[in-house]
């Protein structure tokens, strides 16, 4: 691997919702979570709307969606188109499927708007990449994320 090489977007990715601070079900629109890994930013996965921010003050921390790369495979840019306005979150690359994230240490944050990019120094090994939305932008009646895009690169 050569420094500078492009990164290469790994294909046949699957996610599931991820809310594990969240009441029973535990869900977050999953019937549009394939909208967030189609390659197609015109379709996209919103979270609930809610009606305080997340953080220290807020209800959660966060929530998200987790991609399933299928193997586990090296990780070197995370790439996450979000609407609507200031988005921040964070990303984690597990070897297995998370639970929650306390005990996660993220591989990288970004915020704003648009594509947002995490890039790795050096390749984090695992199957499972959690993409964690610590901060939404405001919407009418509250705070919603909305992610049009998840690209995982190697």
């Amino acid at each position: 691997d050569s420094p500078g090489a492009v990164a290469t977007p790994f294909e046949q990715l699957a996610a599931v919702d991820f809310d594990p601070q969240g009441a029973a079900p535990r869900e977050e629109n999953p019937d549009l979570v394939p909208l967030a890994i189609d390659g197609d930013t015109s379709t996209s996965w919103r979270t609930a709307t809610y009606r305080q921010n997340f953080g220290p003050g807020g209800l959660k921390s966060g929530v998200g969606l987790v991609v399933d790369l299928g193997a586990t495979l090296g990780v070197r840019e995370v790439a996450v188109a979000v609407e609507g306005g200031q988005t921040d979150l964070a990303a984690f690359v597990t070897q297995t499927s998370p639970t929650g994230v306390a005990d996660l240490s993220p591989v990288g944050e970004a915020s704003g708007d648009g594509e947002l990019l995490i890039s790795l120094d050096e390749a984090v090994s695992g199957q499972y990449v959690t993409v964690w939305l610590t901060s939404l932008p405001a919407v009418d009646g509250g705070f919603r994320g909305v992610i049009s895009e998840v690209e995982v690169r190697g």
